[in-house]
């Protein structure tokens, strides 16, 4: 490891924090173009962020004041971020009333519900490193490569998805907002189904193509898989929570959201100490699925009277969860790669025709 002195991190760490107001500012800005539908301005900030702390990184990488260049990139990036979101603002007038109270008490109340929530949500993969910390060493690196791999579909597929149809919701109709509650709902189960079937198939083989260079281990690379295994089930669990969450703010009833997520972190902490005790790796993982699964679950009773949903999708989800038992009881069986691809075809097309091809007008409510 390498030793800092605390003279070496003070001005990389004042420079950090000149960074934090642009980055707090930013998210307002994201959340007002979000709901203006300029959802490629708001995500590109998150690139121009990244680009230039990579891009000073890469340039002073060997340079003896790296962290002075990393905490720079952060401010510069936080700067452009802002600026960018800022000059594409919609141009708007308000309009102040000095009669009104400048404090918003109900604002600041939901605020602080919405955040204890996001909390939450990014408090467990930490919970869950902290558990990993009592098993054998390398535990925690495990879960946080296997984690990473969950990162991918439920930010490019499902939370995203969310973020769209929030601002919808909120000026919509009943009628409408029916049916984009539907049509997400839908699409982040069918993504999240696809996923964890193709990630059952070829989690293994994408794992060894990409840590083998590394020199891990075969033992390395089939309890990597074990966790990955584990974790993929999280991902339909995620897709409810996350359209029902999204419902449920729109309908501003932040307080169930709230409760929800109260009672799946007990859940949740109650799993890991269980899995600390009995000393089994599994269920620090399952412990996540349990999380999101409590969630989803008492989202829905609190969602009940809004979401509905099709014969079709009811049946389809069936035979896909089907699929995906099949390819995780089977999946040790299949040693051929190019078996593993035609089952993969077939079924990945299958699921990406029900993704692109929801049709709700001749079809039942249930």
């Amino acid at each position: 490891g390498v030793n800092l002195h605390i003279n070496e991190i003070k001005i990389p760490l004042l420079i950090t924090l000149i960074s934090v107001p642009f980055a707090m500012m930013s998210c307002v800005f994201t959340a007002y173009l979000n709901a203006n539908n300029k959802f490629f301005i708001s995500g590109l900030g998150t690139f121009i962020f990244n680009f230039c702390i990579i891009v000073l990184v890469l340039i002073c990488f060997k340079e003896k004041y790296l962290l002075i260049f990393l905490a720079l990139g952060i401010l510069g990036g936080s700067l452009l971020r802002f600026i960018a979101q800022h000059l594409n603002q919609p141009y708007i007038t308000i309009k102040v009333d000095t009669k009104e109270n400048f404090i918003d008490c109900c604002f600041i109340k939901n605020f602080l519900l919405a955040s204890f929530c996001s909390s939450i949500t990014i408090m467990t993969p930490f919970l869950t490193r902290m558990a990993c910390s009592f098993f054998e060493e390398g535990q925690i690196a495990i879960f946080n490569y296997a984690n990473k791999f969950i990162e991918i579909p439920l930010g490019l597929f499902i939370t995203n998805i969310g973020i769209v149809l929030y601002p919808l919701l909120c000026s919509s109709d009943n009628k409408k907002k029916k049916y984009y509650e539907t049509i997400a709902l839908q699409k982040t189960l069918y993504f999240s189904f696809l996923f964890l079937m193709l990630g059952l198939i070829f989690g293994k083989d994408l794992l060894q193509f990409i840590y083998q260079h590394g020199k891990c281990s075969e033992k390395n690379i089939e309890d990597l898989y074990n966790a990955l295994k584990c974790l993929l089930f999280l991902l339909p669990f995620a897709a409810i929570d996350t359209i029902f969450s999204f419902q449920l703010n729109a309908n501003n009833r932040i307080k169930q959201v709230w409760y929800s997520s109260l009672i799946a972190l007990i859940s949740f902490i109650s799993l890991e100490v269980i899995a600390i005790q009995t000393r089994n790796c599994k269920l620090l993982y399952f412990g996540m699925v349990l999380f999101y699964l409590c969630r989803s679950f008492l989202l829905i009773q609190f969602g009940n009277s809004i979401i509905f949903f099709t014969r079709s999708f009811v049946k389809n989800s069936v035979l896909i969860l089907l699929i995906s038992i099949f390819c995780a009881y089977f999946r040790s069986y299949m040693s051929s790669l190019y078996l593993k691809l035609l089952i993969g075809g077939i079924c990945g097309s299958s699921l990406l025709i029900h993704i692109y091809k929801i049709n709700f007008d001749d079809e039942k409510i249930i």
